[in-house]
């Protein structure tokens, strides 16, 4: 729970039952924690709240002696009005955190449609989101304004809504904690040096390489998938034929992840192994796998132990091709054949074995690629083999929600072979955080119907997960389906209790954004 909602549990239970305690300590409340515990509980407690409020509209506790503030430049971004702040202040202040957690998302996307800020009073709150959840900055900053950035510029928490110019020139400092720091501060400061100055900050931890322990070395070593690119190559060579087996494998797959000569060298190994060729009748696969294990592979950073917990490769050779299949260029199978990836999919999908295994390395290696064409070309025509992790890999590599939808009401509507895998099309859905189209909303409510209706009275196996999607749809179904849902838990109101409490919740959430997205329509009508 927050701070807020400690104090609010404690004053449910009561004072005389549950003290005051605010755990972690909050900002607000560490400077006075002596004259706190002096109080009796409920003046205790009503201190908390207060202060706990003051912080809230304050932001940040300015030190003693500072200098007077600039004033911020005039505000360049309206905040939003009536209605629509009502809604942000339940977002970003009074709903649990989790629930907060959820509809963030949404409504920042519909502040960002009507180029509209928060509130004033909220803009702590927001940068506070920020600071707690780095996933939503993108989203937070193109709505703060320049109050919000001024505002930033106050706290060191909120550094990251500074205004791009106004960012302090920090590479002294980045340097010192590099050269001096524990393994965190030193990982910490490479991936911001490398964000910002790539080739800086590869040759800065050239410099040290050979000093480093083998483990430091893998760490520092993954850093560099930030702003990969060709550049990165020479160093990566070298690292190939590092002493450690780690490190030898992490720079296999960050060369496999653009053109070089690495994945050049692999990809002549891949072909031995998986066989194509073009007829008249289409393309025909064929797989040889080795026999035995060769040390120059090894000597390629391939790993002769398979993942103990994988249920795709149990064994070396099976191993062996995965890799090499992930870090091949897809360009390799069809431009000599002058076949499309589908031709080539169908080819794999007629093999009596390792045709899953097959699919799964080149869903890796299209999104390492960036290949579109064999992204949806995989959909298309394996989508219906692939194991989940692929599938949900996939889809989120698509370019937009549009196209997502299409893959995901298409996966939904083939006559499934079993529940199982229908169920788990369904959970796929909650991984994505959008508003489904009305279309597919419509098909996600008939599947939930379709599982509560034939479920017994009693308690079954696929009730948690159903249930679950329950909970979540909330966020994401279409707002013209909130009277379907209340539909169908009209029906299970005299039977089939278990579901209440998951449709009831379903319905609540559903009902808040329906009614958020309407206020932004009204308010604003440029969103």
């Amino acid at each position: 729970m927050n701070s807020w909602e400690t104090c609010v549990a404690t004053a449910l239970i009561g004072v005389n039952r549950q003290l005051p305690n605010i755990n972690p300590p909050h900002p607000a409340t560490e400077s006075y924690h002596a004259q706190l515990q002096a109080q009796p509980p409920g003046t205790q407690l009503l201190s908390i709240a207060s202060l706990l409020s003051a912080y809230q509209k304050a932001g940040h506790q300015l030190a003693t002696g500072q200098s007077q503030l600039a004033p911020a430049a005039p505000q360049d971004l309206p905040p939003c009005e009536d209605r629509a702040a009502d809604y942000c202040q339940a977002v970003l202040v009074e709903r649990g955190t989790t629930q907060s957690r959820q509809l963030l998302p949404e409504l920042l996307e519909l502040l960002g449609q009507a180029n509209r800020s928060v509130p004033y009073q909220l803009l702590p709150a927001l940068l506070d989101w920020g600071h707690s959840e780095p996933v939503l900055r993108s989203a937070i900053l193109p709505i703060l304004g320049n109050r919000g950035r001024w505002l930033a510029d106050q706290n060191p928490r909120w550094a990251y809504g500074r205004a791009a110019g106004d960012m302090p020139n920090d590479l002294a400092a980045r340097q010192e904690q590099w050269e001096n720091g524990h393994l965190n501060e030193r990982l910490a400061a490479l991936q911001a040096w490398r964000r910002e100055q790539p080739n800086e900050a590869r040759q800065a931890l050239g410099q040290c390489w050979n000093q480093e322990k083998a483990g430091d070395r893998q760490s520092y070593l993954a850093v560099l998938e930030i702003g990969l690119s060709q550049e990165d190559e020479e160093f990566l060579e070298k690292a190939l034929s590092d002493r450690a087996v780690g490190v030898r494998q992490k720079a296999a797959s960050l060369l496999g992840q653009f053109p070089s000569r690495y994945r050049r060298r692999i990809g002549q190994i891949a072909v031995q192994w998986l066989h194509i060729e073009a007829g008249e009748q289409g393309c025909r696969a064929q797989v040889t796998l080795p026999k035995t294990v060769q040390p120059e592979w090894l000597e390629e950073g391939l790993s002769d132990q398979p993942p103990q917990d994988s249920l795709l490769v149990t064994d070396v050779p099976s191993w062996l091709l995965l890799q090499v299949l992930i870090s091949t260029d897809l360009y390799r199978w069809g431009t000599d054949l002058d076949v499309t990836p589908e031709s080539l999919i169908r080819a794999v999908l007629n093999l009596r074995h390792h045709n899953v295994l097959i699919l799964s390395g080149w869903v890796t290696a299209a999104i390492q690629q960036q290949r579109l064409d064999w992204m949806r070309a995989l959909l298309d025509a394996g989508g219906n083999l692939l194991p989940e992790a692929d599938l949900l890999k996939l889809l989120a590599a698509l370019p937009n929600n549009k196209e997502r939808e299409h893959y995901l009401l298409r996966l939904l509507r083939v006559d499934r072979p079993s529940a199982e895998v229908e169920r788990s099309i369904l959970l796929l859905l909650i991984n994505f955080s959008m508003v489904w189209s009305e279309e597919l909303s419509q098909v996600v409510v008939q599947k939930i119907g379709g599982y509560l209706r034939r479920g017994g009275d009693r308690w079954q196996a696929g009730d948690e997960d159903y249930h679950r999607l329950c909970l979540e749809a909330g966020y994401q179904l279409h707002q013209n389906l909130l009277p379907a849902m209340v539909e169908l838990r009209a029906h299970f109101q005299e039977t089939k209790i278990r579901h209440q409490q998951p449709l009831d919740k379903c319905i609540e959430i559903l009902e808040f954004c329906s009614a958020m997205r309407l206020a932004f329509l009204d308010a604003l009508p440029s969103c």
